[in-house]
């Protein structure tokens, strides 16, 4: 369960020794890293709301739309993630091997559309280029992996 590196040395070509890592990402491994990260956008965003939209937006005096959304509506978001991201974690270890498949396959999808969401903010200057940029690419690395997972024969491991 979780992820396992394994350290594996050998000879390369007779001259010294190299070292290859090998890892293992578990599907509950999988589940754990998004309901984490989920859990903990999501605090962020419900603790310290302005310090959240100055990570993603900049600051509120340059930002025109930051004016105009209240810390609530912030917060709900927060809460919204973290939840998701508490409900991952309690379910990760008591899934059907269908509900997982379907986990992996909604949740993969929802990670897709949040990170072409997060580039085209980007893009147009309605989010940090930096942040909002990071974000995507992780957002969208995790959303394919899911999808993968989702959509795959056998959900199993997968090795690196």
């Amino acid at each position: 369960m979780g992820a396992d590196v394994d350290v594996m040395e050998g000879h390369a070509q007779g001259r010294g020794r190299s070292t290859m890592v090998r890892m293992e990402l578990s599907d509950a491994g999988l589940m754990l890293l998004g309901g984490v990260g989920s859990l903990a956008s999501g605090a962020h965003a419900l603790v310290a709301p302005t310090n959240y939209e100055d990570l993603y937006y900049g600051p509120k005096t340059l930002h025109p739309i930051r004016a105009n959304a209240p810390q609530e509506l912030v917060r709900w978001n927060g809460l919204t993630m973290a939840a998701m991201g508490a409900l991952t974690l309690a379910a990760r270890d008591h899934l059907t091997p269908t509900g997982t498949r379907r986990w992996f396959q909604t949740s993969g999808a929802a990670y897709g559309v949040g990170a072409a969401m997060t580039a085209s903010n980007a893009y147009r200057g309605r989010e940090r280029k930096g942040a909002g940029y990071v974000k995507a690419a992780v957002l969208g690395s995790l959303g394919a992996l899911k999808l993968w997972r989702g959509f795959k024969k056998h959900n199993s491991t997968i090795k690196v």
